[in-house]
């Protein structure tokens, strides 16, 4: 893997750990991350594509482009209406008290509830959250800094919003207040669908079967493909990459970075193979500590069970290279590789050096 493809590869993971932000703590290719709230924990998995299938819709309506309008019409007696607007307040009021939600974001539109995509800095960069619209306002999460979630700090205070059926939109938001709360930002959402499209036909390399429930991601947007491997979705006219992914077990896969040219108006057609191979790991519970990226508990059964590693050992060097003040997300990469190759660990257990040669796995939930 060259050196372009491996950075495309860490943030693209980075990505969408913040972007989907749920499902299970888990350590890219096996490798999990602890279950519980520690202050410590840096990484969280994208929920897997079971939580979000591609043949459920993303909005709650289609009464209007990429959600449903405020002000739709009333139920019999007013009595629907009544009770969405309270579902509404209360929606906007968890998203309000929810730690994550950093920023909040007027929009121009009166879009009552739908979900949209936040590209930080840019579409080019694969630092995206989903972000949630309730009664006109979007909720930022994350754009600071990772919160509990970890210590990185974001810098950028722009990013590229996209809503199905409108144009990607530029936001800008303010820092973050000295007080506390959330920072603030306005943003115009162009009413006009969106200014180009693309459409993807994902499949497995080898056996060209659909990629049904695998996600794109890029060209400022994202979207998971139905059961057909079918993905569509607005992007913007720049020319800008995207990214294919799929998840096999505990495992994620990714395609080669797509180059795309989009053409304004147009519905640009792309067809995208995702690696069939099945990638392994180590089945190790792993955390970020004062003292290092610590092993917190095995996976019953799994090569580093087998191999004798024990909670508490800190990872000190992965095939020979120091793994002192590196990311927990970049640790996790070098560890994970095809099911059946060997990583060589060197692990610090209560000051005593240990070498270990394991075998990497596929493993499966449950």
């Amino acid at each position: 893997m060259n050196r372009r493809r491996s950075a495309l590869l860490a943030v693209a993971l980075l990505a969408l750990v913040l972007a989907l932000l749920g499902g299970r703590a888990t350590g890219l290719f096996g490798d999990s991350l602890p279950e519980d709230d520690a202050p410590h924990r840096t990484a969280r998995q994208p929920h897997d594509a079971d939580d979000a299938p591609a043949d459920d819709p993303v909005f709650t309506d289609t009464d209007a482009p990429g959600g449903r309008l405020a002000g739709g019409a009333a139920g019999a007696a007013g009595t629907a209406s009544s009770d969405d607007e309270a579902r509404l307040r209360e929606r906007a009021k968890q998203l309000e008290e929810d730690p994550n939600t950093q920023v909040v974001c007027d929009l121009s539109i009166p879009v009552a509830e739908a979900e949209g995509y936040l590209a930080i800095g840019g579409h080019s960069d694969f630092n995206g959250r989903r972000v949630q619209v309730v009664d006109g306002k979007a909720y930022l999460p994350l754009v600071y800094d990772l919160g509990e979630l970890g210590d990185a700090v974001f810098t950028e205070r722009t990013g590229l919003f996209s809503l199905e059926g409108y144009g990607p939109a530029t936001l800008s938001w303010s820092d973050p207040p000295e007080g506390g709360g959330h920072g603030r930002c306005t943003a115009t959402i162009d009413p006009e669908p969106g200014r180009a499209s693309l459409t993807g036909t994902l499949t497995l390399a080898g056996s060209g079967a659909p990629a049904a429930g695998a996600w794109v991601e890029g060209c400022g947007n994202m979207a998971f493909a139905d059961e057909h491997g079918v993905v569509h979705m607005d992007i913007v006219t720049d020319p800008c990459t995207l990214l294919a992914m799929r998840q096999d077990g505990l495992l994620r896969t990714m395609s080669d970075p797509i180059p795309v040219v989009p053409v304004p108006g147009e519905d640009v057609v792309v067809d995208i193979e995702i690696p069939e191979a099945r990638r392994g790991g180590l089945g190790v519970q792993i955390a970020e500590s004062d003292a290092g990226i610590v092993i917190e508990g095995l996976i019953e059964g799994g090569p580093a069970e087998a191999a004798g590693l024990q909670p508490g050992d800190v990872v000190v060097e992965v095939d020979g290279e120091s793994m002192t003040d590196v990311p927990l997300a970049e640790l996790v990469e070098r560890v994970g590789g095809e099911a059946g190759t060997s990583v060589d660990l060197v692990v610090d257990r209560s000051g005593e050096r240990i070498e270990l040669t394991l075998v990497r796995e596929v493993l499966t939930p449950g």
